[in-house]
């Protein structure tokens, strides 16, 4: 490996561009800044945001092996002279085309720019901020390195692409601001896949460009709106400055109006309530918090309607709570709740199934002998409520009985006599009932001393390698029975459902490592075999439960999902469960069920997590009083171990 490092006061340039490979083998290339930027390029420039010592690995691959060098860096403030300019990059993907945009990129000097594109088919210099088209299948990096002449700037972006399908990727507005006296400086640097920033100041005043300032005329309370446009999707960040010395502000009005109604999303009555009643007589940007009186409020919002759904029935006291941030207003309504609409107690079904398996039974001796037991399980059990608490009562036939609490868990019974049994199993959850029955064989206990028990084996096919299908085709045909008889295949997914027969295929519902198991039969002795195999893309992904804020009886949280796989994630579901009291009361930018466990799925416009970015959403919950909030683990099969 041959890597050069150049530093410029705070901007560095690594080139690993002559390292070479015996076996002319074609090399990728990992450079990592060490302070989480990484860029997937043979060279790149990098600007450091403060000062000091980072750790810079450049790690080149020829697909099989790889050679790493690391060296420390010395980085200092800008001391002067020219700045290296901020590259800014957006990508597009439509029909098998991707396309990259760098108009948001910015030179601090006003030096004129020029742009280094590379699509995965080699660098080509340009003097415009928009890259040529390039037809892929599957997608490849997009990398820009914007120059000022002198220094220089890198990024990059994971662009998908399939013929027939077009993907949305949707801008981050992140912004910094100093204010000074009468001065905002602003800065949207680390803002993510913009092709355009625009400022409002509040005052009327506007800008495009990365980094900027403004100085108010008067003093005032200002909302200072940072928009970022994306393609197509764009987001925006605000925060409320007090500029100068604000004098003679006027408090804002706190009204409240509320109905109980119905959404379309929410199955319960819901307390609607309209905010918009509430003026401020300077004019001034407004927040809201809502307590509802029940335990739960809203936290901070700047929206004007807000819905509540109220587990009881009973009288309320909702309190308002207005600031237009030098002035906090509260009142204090009175509102009468209808509660919840009960839902109706629908009954069980109950499933169930059998098998003959063998098992070691140890002996007084201190030795083992395999003896024949029958295995049931109510594998398959639904219930409509999905909040009740079962119980699974069995009926072996010869007057042995059981109960179990769960679907997937197993009765493993021996049969003294071999025979012909009538298995029947019960699920009831306290008010309804389902039961069914099943002929079951048994061979009784011993196995037979004159038969060879069979072999099991079984092979995984999947069509592709990562990330694996969902569905995948399971052969038998390697098991085998060295007295040439006949046999049974009975599988076991690990999802909860089951096949017969030598060979057969089966869809997962969800990514996922299960085990599956076959057991095989020759009527007399059996043998199962379990292979786990991955299905899905599964454990790409750092999934995190950040909690925002607290207090007395409520909590704010979020779950941050960022792919840390080379590929992009297509789809998302995680889910995770309180031990104590704490409970989720809304959400947003996810579509939630359950109640405690809880699990999450994404919407339409976030369900794509491209290689290195994070999606986030999040809700509002109530804990009980004089408790902290609880930090529960995230899970999924997305989610690393």
């Amino acid at each position: 490996m041959a890597v050069d490092t150049a530093v410029h006061g705070p901007t560095i340039f690594v080139d690993a561009r002559d390292s070479s490979d015996p076996d002319k083998d074609s090399l990728t290339y990992e450079i990592d800044f060490g302070d989480g930027e990484v860029i997937r390029y043979s060279n790149a420039w990098h600007t450091y945001r403060a000062p000091g010592n980072y750790t810079v690995t450049v790690t080149v691959s020829d697909g099989e092996l790889t050679d790493t060098q690391t060296d420390i860096i010395t980085v200092t403030e800008h001391s002067g002279g020219n700045r290296a300019p901020i590259a800014m990059l957006a990508v597009s993907s439509g029909l098998g085309l991707i396309h990259g945009r760098a108009n948001a990129s910015f030179d601090e000097d006003g030096d004129a720019l020029t742009y280094i594109w590379d699509l995965g088919a080699g660098p080509t210099t340009s003097s415009s901020a928009n890259s040529p088209s390039r037809g892929v299948d599957g997608g490849a990096y997009i990398t820009v390195t914007v120059s000022d002449g002198e220094l220089a700037d890198t990024k990059q972006m994971f662009a998908p692409a399939r013929c027939g399908a077009w993907y949305d990727f949707r801008a981050s507005a992140n912004l910094e601001y100093r204010l000074e006296d009468m001065t905002v400086y602003v800065d949207a640097r680390d803002s993510e896949a913009a092709y355009n920033i625009n400022w409002h100041f509040g005052d009327g005043a506007t800008s495009n460009d990365l980094v900027t300032s403004h100085t108010y005329a008067e003093p005032g309370i200002y909302r200072l709106v940072l928009s970022a446009s994306g393609i197509p999707f764009s987001d925006t960040e605000a925060v409320t400055l007090v500029v100068g010395d604000v004098q003679d502000n006027e408090p804002p009005l706190a009204v409240l109006t509320c109905e109980e109604t119905t959404r379309s999303y929410i199955d319960d009555i819901v307390t609607a309530c309209d905010l918009s009643g509430s003026i401020d007589p300077d004019g001034d940007y407004l927040t809201y918090i809502v307590d509802w009186g029940d335990g739960s409020s809203t936290g901070v919002i700047s929206y004007t309607e807000t819905v509540h759904v109220y587990e009881e029935a009973g009288n309320y006291v909702i309190t308002l709570t207005v600031s237009d941030t030098l002035h906090t207003v509260t009142q204090q309504f009175n509102w009468t709740s209808t509660g919840q609409i009960e839902e109706p107690n629908e009954p069980p079904v109950a499933a169930v199934a059998c098998s003959e398996v063998e098992r070691a039974v140890a002996q007084p001796d201190g030795s083992s002998v395999d003896q024949y037991f029958t295995a049931c399980s109510g594998v398959g059990s639904t219930d409509p409520n999905e909040d009740d608490d079962l119980i699974f009562s069995w009926d072996m036939g010869d007057g042995a009985t059981y109960e179990t609490t769960r679907s997937i868990d197993t009765v493993f019974h021996q049969y003294q006599v071999a025979g012909t049994y009538t298995v029947t199993m019960t699920v009831s959850d306290g008010e309804f009932s389902d039961t069914i029955t099943r002929q079951i064989e048994s061979s009784g206990i011993a196995i037979p001393d004159n038969n060879t028990p069979p072999t099991a084996c079984f092979r995984i096919i999947q069509n592709a390698i990562y990330p694996p299908p969902l569905n995948a085709i399971f052969d038998a045909s390697c098991s085998s029975d060295p007295d040439g008889d006949a046999l049974t295949y009975q599988w076991e997914f690990g999802d909860g459902t089951t096949a017969t027969g030598v060979n057969t295929s089966h869809q997962f519902a969800s990514p996922g490592r299960y085990a599956t198991t076959l057991t095989v039969s020759d009527g007399l002795a059996s043998h199962a075999v379990t292979h786990t195999g991955t299905y899905g893309a599964v454990g790409t992904a750092q999934c995190e439960y950040i909690l925002t804020s607290e207090w007395g009886t409520g909590f704010v949280a979020v779950v941050r999902i960022t792919n840390q796989g080379v590929t992009p994630l297509n789809g998302w579901t995680v889910g995770w469960q309180y031990t104590g009291g704490d409970r989720v009361s809304h959400t947003w930018n996810t579509q939630l069920t359950g109640s405690n466990p809880y699990s999450a799925a994404n919407l339409g416009w976030n369900a794509v997590i491209q290689p290195g970015q994070s999606i986030e959403f999040g809700f509002q919950g109530t804990k009980p009083q004089g408790t902290a909030a609880e930090i529960p683990a995230i899970i999924g099969a997305l989610c690393e171990s």
